[in-house]
């Protein structure tokens, strides 16, 4: 009876090493995987947070990281452009004033004009 306890032992270790192999080969192809198609799959956006107690590994810290930077850096070149939309509009604004004063000294001057051309007849 011993030697097949021991046989069941034996063989029941030898499973339990085969799966945990295969699992980590899975849990690899599954890392791949998501690594691979990241994007596609939303990044961490669509990710619910680590739950309490679970184990947080650097990566995701770092991800985490990455996705706050890239919101940061999309926010400011979205307030550049519109710095730059505000400082073409002034640009604009400032160019059709000169030329409304332009064209109001070019009517004053046609208006002097005319007052001189009539008292010289």
């Amino acid at each position: 009876m011993e030697e097949k306890a021991i046989y069941q032992i034996y063989h029941l270790e030898a499973q339990i090493k085969e799966d945990a192999d295969q699992l980590l080969e899975l849990i690899y192809k599954l890392y791949s995987y998501i690594l691979d198609n990241y994007e596609e799959l939303g990044g961490s956006e669509d990710m619910k947070e680590l739950l309490p107690g679970a184990m947080e590994l650097p990566l995701d810290k770092y991800r985490k990281q990455i996705d706050e930077l890239t919101q940061e850096k999309e926010e400011a070149q979205k307030q550049v452009e519109n710095l730059v939309k505000k400082d073409k509009l002034t640009e604009i604004l400032l160019e059709q004033n000169r030329l409304d004063e332009l064209m109001k000294s070019r009517e004053d001057e046609s208006f002097y004009q005319e007052l001189l051309n009539e008292f010289q007849l």
